[in-house]
């Protein structure tokens, strides 16, 4: 099976006239030996023009269809940049601004000791628990619960920290910027990002979801690793702002073109508004867990010792990464339908194979990595491994919470504790947890639950990911 691919002439940022050999972007692209086995879509553009577009694998196990430029991937948290690219639009024309208090527009936000601002959901610096970590502290699925369930489940919670004081990576202050831009524009947010992004830049096989998956044979499975090949894995979110956008590396294209020579939708304005890293209420930057600087859905700085704008995405069965060079006028973006690719890995290889030795020159300055996304969904989450745990005395029983709509009865036999999590969410006969392990800090932890016993015996807290410190206490 051959694999698609398109290859242009290619100038080096050096002005010096390359050749990209097609067998070597073949086989950084190959998930395995097997012809038939998922794989990924690549595209190399200088200064918006692409040098390759390039697929290898096949788009699901069953049709065997060959991955091409016009295959329909989920660009997960590569979406976000386009959510702040649409509050961007709208920062342009005097509808909104970076400083205004998203009270304004969601007037039943909770926050903690001050208010959080439209930039501070644009830079991850607002403290909003993320959605996605609250679903599976429910015991739900990514992939069946509405847009308005997840706002739901986010406007009863409080900012895990005052807003504004350190940076945090969170899925949930994206999806509130996205409802921000709805309720700014007076449209649905898959309504009104279509109308400012994807129709200027002729984006025309992309969408953003909000409930239903696009209607094309061209949509790509994703997968996961099984004895003997991979199984199918679909399980990702169906709703817009921290993820939703389905795009092709086709449309892509369009997109970079846009990024790299502007004027369409980046516009000079909104390219500052995107490219300017956020700061604290402090003044001091607001530093990611990469080390660098973090703009509108794009981490921003030094890695490698090159200049980077960079983000990658990941959902159930899926990897994506979108990675540019500004100062060598280089774009690299990558999707795949496998959990094992390693996109931050093939991307770094891609650019050498285009650049040279450039990447592992001295001053570099480690992996280009964001926060682990949340597992898909409680029941798949990886459990802890089984340890002899002493827990607190008596604390069989049912707890209940104001902030979650679940309700968790505890068990504990022989030391070992079991949670079965009930909610609107969760199957009828709840999710289980089991094998938990004491941390040092006194908790428990096991599967996506981090679990701390209040010393009276009235209550606990539970966290998961970028949701802390939820309370729960005991059913009267």
């Amino acid at each position: 099976m051959k694999p698609l691919i398109l290859f242009l002439g290619v100038v080096s940022s050096a002005g010096v006239a390359q050749t990209i050999d097609p067998a070597a972007v073949t086989e950084i692209l190959e998930s395995s030996d097997r012809l038939e086995a998922p794989g990924c879509v690549a595209g190399a553009f200088r200064n918006g023009s692409p040098i390759f577009v390039r697929g290898a694998g096949v788009a699901d196990l069953q049709r065997k269809k060959p991955l091409n430029g016009d295959s329909v991937f989920p660009a997960a948290s590569v979406s976000k940049q386009f959510t702040a690219l649409a509050a961007a639009k709208l920062i342009e024309q005097g509808k909104l601004s970076l400083d205004d208090d998203a009270g304004k527009y969601l007037p039943e936000l909770r926050t903690q000791d001050a208010p959080v601002t439209v930039g501070m959901l644009m830079h991850n610096t607002s403290g909003v628990k993320d959605w996605i970590a609250l679903l599976l502290l429910s015991g739900g699925e990514v992939s069946a619960i509405s847009r308005v369930e997840a706002l739901g489940l986010l406007l009863k919670q409080k900012t895990n920290f005052t807003p504004g004081t350190r940076w945090e990576y969170s899925n949930g202050g994206f999806l509130l910027l996205s409802e921000i831009v709805a309720r700014a524009s007076g449209m649905p947010f898959e309504a009104y990002a279509t109308k400012v992004i994807l129709k200027p830049l002729g984006m025309k096989k992309s969408m953003f979801m909000n409930g239903a998956l696009p209607k094309t044979a061209n949509l790509v499975s994703g997968h996961v690793p099984e004895v003997g090949g991979y199984a199918p894995e679909n399980d990702y979110a169906r709703i817009s702002g921290a993820g939703g956008l389905m795009t092709t590396m086709n449309d892509l294209a369009k997109y970079e073109r846009d990024v790299a020579i502007g004027g369409r939708v980046w516009t000079p304005a909104v390219r500052k508004i995107m490219l300017t890293p956020g700061k604290l209420t402090s003044g001091e930057a607001a530093v990611t867990n990469t080390g660098t600087g973090y703009g509108g859905g794009l981490y921003i700085g030094q890695r490698y010792g090159q200049e980077f704008v960079a983000h990658l995405g990941g959902n159930a069965g899926f990897a994506m990464a979108y990675l540019r060079m500004p100062e060598r006028k280089l774009g690299v973006i990558l999707n795949c339908n496998h959990v094992e690719a390693n996109v931050t890995q093939k991307g770094q290889k891609l650019i050498e194979l285009i650049e040279g030795d450039i990447l592992s020159s001295p001053g570099n300055s480690g992996q280009l990595k964001q926060a682990p996304a949340p597992a898909s969904s409680t029941a798949q989450a990886p459990k802890a491994a089984a340890a002899a745990v002493k827990v607190p005395a008596n604390v069989s029983g049912k707890y209940v919470s104001d902030e979650l709509p679940a309700s968790y009865e505890l068990s504990e036999k022989d030391g070992q504790l079991e949670v079965t999590i009930l909610s609107p969410f969760a199957p009828a006969s709840g999710i289980k947890v089991r094998n938990f392990k004491a941390l040092p800090n006194g908790s428990f932890q096991g599967g996506p639950l981090t679990i701390r016993f209040e010393p009276d015996g009235k209550g606990l807290t539970v966290s998961g990911g970028a949701a802390k410190d939820i309370r729960f206490y005991r059913a009267p």
